[in-house]
């Protein structure tokens, strides 16, 4: 099972493959993405394949000078972004009188209910 390990505060000029050879000692190396020319502060996701590799990577290099900065090493929080939740009902209303104001409809969304005819 992978893993994946957020690295922080990386220095501009390292590159992928210093990542790689960094963090290859540890153990087999399944994906390394590099945010780093972009930010003043660059950061990066290092995949492992095996989760007792990763811990021991963070153990190891959490805090610690390496490749020309002191590196942040902590297990990344999110694999990915969480689709929008999903809603469970749409009104539609029709044929109502121009003298019904929008305000009433929202007061009666929220705090009492319609009558489905």
């Amino acid at each position: 099972m992978s893993a994946k390990v957020y690295v922080g505060n990386v220095d501009r000029r390292t590159d992928k493959r210093d990542l790689e050879q960094e963090f290859g000692r540890f153990g087999k190396i399944r994906a390394v993405q590099l945010w780093a020319d972009r930010h003043p502060s660059g950061f990066a996701f290092v995949e492992f394949e095996d989760e007792r590799d990763a811990d021991d990577a963070i153990k190891e290099l959490d805090d610690r000078y390496v490749l020309g900065s002191r590196l942040r090493v902590e297990w990344a929080r999110s694999t990915g972004r969480k689709p929008p939740p999903k809603r469970r009902f749409r009104f539609v209303f029709c044929y109502l009188p121009y003298s019904l104001s929008y305000k009433f409809l929202c007061y009666r969304k929220k705090y009492g209910s319609y009558t489905v005819l």
